[in-house]
């Protein structure tokens, strides 16, 4: 992905490849993590919902006037609903877990 990224060049190409190797990294990492080390609640949530931000890596590699812009114009509100939209769909599924009982899970 991160050469696919390369290939397509333009202003963003390296902010491009950072950010997919960086996603990768993160979410190879987030395995390693020991489940009693941070829980399967609200902790482990917030962690998720923290690391789809990285992908916002780009803007560091862009021209600062580009970055000002899509940062306040788009990055920033993204950003607060992936994190926000992270904690809301791990609640919903926690409380689905809830409900159904355990016979019935496939």
């Amino acid at each position: 992905m991160g050469a696919h990224r390369l290939v397509l060049g333009g202003v963003g190409a390296t902010g491009g490849t950072v950010s997919v190797i960086l996603v990768a990294l993160s979410g190879y990492a987030s395995t390693l993590i020991p489940r009693h080390r941070i829980g399967t609640g609200w902790g482990r949530s917030v962690l998720l919902g923290l690391a789809t931000v990285s992908s916002f890596i780009v803007l560091v590699f862009l021209p600062p006037e580009i970055a000002r812009d899509l940062f306040l114009s788009a990055a920033a509100p993204v950003m607060l609903a992936n994190i926000l939209g992270v904690l809301l769909l791990a609640d919903l599924l926690e409380r689905e877990k809830q409900r159904v009982p355990d016979g019935a899970r496939a």
